[in-house]
């Protein structure tokens, strides 16, 4: 990475578009657990606001 950083930009930016299935892998597996931890978060915010209801 840190070589990457010397070259100019546009060749940067046409290096890192190049396909590596380790990186669209992680990518791919990060945004589904960011999804999932989405829909968690929601739902306990939900259910907390829920219980704050029923509590009055």
């Amino acid at each position: 990475m840190e070589n990457i950083k010397n070259l100019d930009p546009q060749e940067t930016d046409q290096i890192l578009r190049l396909p590596n299935s380790f990186y669209d892998k992680g990518y791919k597996k990060g945004k589904e657990e960011g999804v999932k931890d989405g829909e968690r978060r929601a739902a306990i915010r939900i259910a907390k606001r829920m219980l704050k209801k029923t509590r009055i």
